[in-house]
């Protein structure tokens, strides 16, 4: 335990106000608000999680005004107070999320991030 509390019961804490297991029912949706690229990560796409869960390594797809692109998750950055690297994304969270074979220029504001098929997780609460 150090000075500000044990992480581990804060973390537990945030995981039940989120109720996880009513965003397990739920398909993954997240809107685009920005895109960019960094160098060594490629395309990232931020946005607020509308509704789900989801991993780094899920498949996704990309639906544009021009089409669907099929890509893979291929990391999951949370943004609170700072930038952290989670690997796991929750409805309401507002996130960046690296794509793999996704070029900036395919991607607009308003765009909407699926996963490819239903994902079953389990969660230990």
């Amino acid at each position: 335990m150090g000075l500000f509390g044990n992480k581990n019961k804060k973390e537990k804490e945030y995981l039940e106000s989120l109720n996880i297991r009513s965003m397990m029912n739920e398909d993954f949706c997240l809107e685009v608000d920005n895109v960019f690229i960094i160098m060594g990560v490629g395309t990232v796409v931020t946005g607020d999680v509308i509704s789900g869960i989801c991993h780094t390594g899920d498949r996704a797809i990309l639906q544009t005004p021009n089409g669907n692109i099929e890509t893979r998750i291929l990391q999951i950055d949370v943004h609170e107070n700072k930038r952290k690297s989670k690997g796991i994304a929750y409805r309401s969270e507002h996130v960046g999320i690296s794509l793999r074979g996704v070029l900036k220029e395919q991607v607009t504001k308003g765009d909407k991030l699926f996963l490819k098929e239903k994902v079953i997780y389990e969660v230990e609460i």
